[in-house]
């Protein structure tokens, strides 16, 4: 097919015409698909757009809390805008009352009442409040992001020193949320009392203040939480001693690897490092994955 020069009669014929209208519509509707997949797949990245409805300015690469979702499916037309666009959320600042809600790291400056894209899953620059250098992990408190030993974010790298620094904090995926165990015999740190932790149901399944179950024979026994007192590096030990025709249990730390002994059952929930530089605990590390804890020998 030549092409027509400037001023030069032409006649188009009608398959030719309707070849250039197939093409055109072809390429109409394939912009318009893969832009929907573009818009969808990038949720799929970890990227969702927030509102801005906090009244205020939200800086880059702070937190905001995830309210409502603001394009529902609650009719036939908002369904197709929801399967096909990216996730649009009410963005809240951060504050002790929702502090426990879901929220992501905003990627750029926000005004208020204004859109803008903030990542929920992946790695992005925030601003962490470290309170101990051996922290790996943050989490919010009352209105930042602040260092721990177990949370719902990784931190990658960080500036030197305590106080508020730059880091790369890992979102979502298999490594991030520090100790995100879930079950019974959760190790986490207490957050009122410094270089202590806590054994809690992980699963909050239990409820009345107690974190786990111990299983032997015919025998089950709940078995209540522990606040324990860290001085070093720690392994965290469940022991249950049969006399007097019942059960007694206990949770301890000790600075050795427990010995198992033919009079009473032990198990090993997990080991506390510890920070000697700054005398401080350290990572904690679950090692009881098994929720219910089993004890055969003496069934």
């Amino acid at each position: 097919m030549n092409k027509v020069a400037v001023g030069e009669k032409f006649k188009v014929k009608a398959n030719t015409w309707n070849s250039f209208i197939d093409a055109a519509n072809h390429y109409k509707n394939t912009q318009m698909s893969l832009g929907s997949e573009a818009l969808r797949g990038n949720a799929k990245t970890g990227i969702i757009l927030v509102s801005n409805d906090s009244g205020g300015l939200l800086e880059q690469f702070s937190p905001v809390i995830l309210d409502d979702l603001i394009i529902q499916p609650d009719n036939e037309e908002k369904e197709q805008e929801f399967k096909s666009r990216m996730p649009v959320f009410s963005g809240k600042k951060v504050s002790a009352d929702n502090k426990d809600k879901p929220f992501a790291i905003l990627q750029v400056p926000l005004e208020s009442e204004k859109l803008g894209k903030a990542l929920l899953q992946g790695i992005t620059p925030a601003k962490i409040n470290i309170g101990n250098e051996s922290h790996k992990y943050a989490k919010l408190d009352a209105n930042e992001l602040v260092s721990t030993s177990s949370g719902i974010g990784r931190i990658l790298w960080k500036e030197s020193g305590t106080g508020e620094k730059w880091a790369l904090l890992q979102l979502g995926g298999g490594g991030s949320g520090g100790n995100n165990y879930s079950g019974f015999f959760r190790l986490t740190a207490d957050e009122d009392n410094k270089n202590t932790i806590k054994i809690v149901d992980g699963s909050d399944a239990l409820g009345g203040g107690d974190c786990g179950v111990f299983v032997s024979g015919i025998d089950k026994i709940t078995v209540p939480e522990k606040t324990l007192a860290i001085t070093g590096e720690s392994c965290i030990v469940f022991e249950a001693v049969y006399a007097d025709d019942e059960w007694t249990t206990e949770i301890k730390a000790q600075s050795s690897f427990p010995e198992f002994t033919a009079d009473k059952f032990t198990a090993l929930l997990g080991v506390v490092k510890w920070n000697s530089e700054e005398n401080v605990m350290g990572e904690i590390v679950q090692i009881w994955n098994n929720g219910i804890i089993y004890n055969n020998r003496y069934a």
